[in-house]
């Protein structure tokens, strides 16, 4: 009796949920603007997280991040974690995904001279008949540093601080 109930719990396999961690890397196509990346980015997730659940039924949670890839630069574009029930009920992207908007600068969609051009009117541009002249321009009242600032650490000391909303120096 007991002998025969051992060996059979023994010879039963025992079966763990498990998480499973997948990162995909997605190659920008020549002339894609963002928008069309971002698509390709949620169905590539959609389609691998279906495969992923339909292929292993042992796996009860499914964490995915899917990185973009631009002549080199590479930047997470989404990440989803959902478990399989979740997953089951609504089999929807938008719900589980988690984006980062940075990336499309990041790599490369928005370019550093069309950022620059949108300034705002405010600031002076030397007109094209003018010859430069290496004069300080005038500091508009909202960027001036207070007195107890050091004048050196208003300056942006790269694009990526003179663009980023709310940064500080």
């Amino acid at each position: 009796g007991i002998n025969l109930l051992a060996s059979e719990i023994l010879a039963t396999p025992i079966v763990f949920a498990q998480a499973s961690e997948i990162s995909l890397p997605i190659a920008r196509q020549k002339q894609e603007n963002y928008e069309n990346f971002l698509r390709r980015a949620e169905a590539t997730a959609a389609k691998t997280i279906q495969q992923r659940f339909q292929e292993n039924s042992a796996i009860a949670e499914l964490r995915l991040a899917i990185l973009g890839e631009n002549q080199g630069a590479i930047a997470p574009v989404l990440s989803i974690r959902v478990s399989r029930d979740k997953w089951r009920r609504e089999p929807s992207i938008n719900r589980w995904a988690t984006y980062y908007p940075d990336s499309k600068f990041l790599l490369g969609f928005e370019q550093q001279p069309q950022q620059l051009q949108a300034k705002p009117p405010t600031q002076e541009q030397p007109k094209p008949t003018q010859p430069e002249t290496p004069q300080q321009k005038p500091i508009p009242p909202e960027t001036q540093p207070s007195p107890t600032e050091d004048p050196q650490q208003s300056q942006p000391e790269s694009p990526y601080q003179r663009l980023a909303p709310g940064a500080k120096p």
